[in-house]
């Protein structure tokens, strides 16, 4: 029913057809700023069947959100027993393979890159605050391979991060490690 509005009384509106056949009353035509009829709203409006597809609707973007957050909540947790159970022969190969060797070692704050080369290797071991710094640069790699390419994760480590002062996530990483890990989250799951 729609509203004819010079004299507040209820008129039956005309019935539209979908384009599967259906008919549906009672969709509001909308006048333009120059009386012509809406088409669009008309025809966004056919496809609804009443309130309950709506809901229905409403409902299935609730559950793909509440996936995405089980999904990214698995992705998180299996990235942070990876960097746990992971020795740091095998953090440091990862870490040179997906960020490359001189990035590695600014991360780890070395000044001969080379042993970032003999820590992946096994050649060699790293010092104990070392090693730490590598796990944790592990862990961020491991929580963002899955929704980045190894380019963007090189990019994301050497880039300004409002979230860490506009300092670069590979220098905050020695000293502050909590918060890259929390901006590495917030960048898998907002992107």
């Amino acid at each position: 029913m729609a509203i004819d509005t010079a004299s507040t009384r209820r008129t039956p509106s005309p019935a539209h057809t979908t384009g599967t056949g259906r008919r549906t009353t009672d969709v509001p035509a909308r006048r333009t700023h120059r009386g012509r009829e809406n088409g669009a709203v008309r025809s966004a409006a056919e496809g609804v069947e009443g309130v309950e597809g709506v809901e229905g609707a409403e409902m299935r973007n609730v559950r793909e959100v509440q996936d995405v957050r089980t999904d990214f909540a698995r992705i998180a947790q299996e990235a942070h027993d990876d960097a746990v159970r992971v020795g740091v022969s095998e953090a440091a190969r990862t870490l040179q393979d997906t960020l490359g060797q001189s990035l590695t070692g600014l991360i780890a704050d070395v000044r001969n890159v080379k042993a970032v080369g003999q820590w992946a290797r096994g050649t060699r071991l790293p010092h104990p605050e070392t090693a730490q710094r590598l796990r944790h640069a592990y862990h961020v790699v491991q929580l963002l391979r899955p929704v980045e390419r190894p380019a963007g994760i090189r990019a994301w480590f050497l880039g300004l991060n409002p979230l860490l002062d506009d300092t670069p996530p590979a220098i905050a990483l020695r000293t502050d490690p909590t918060a890259v890990l929390k901006a590495a989250r917030a960048f898998a799951f907002h992107g």
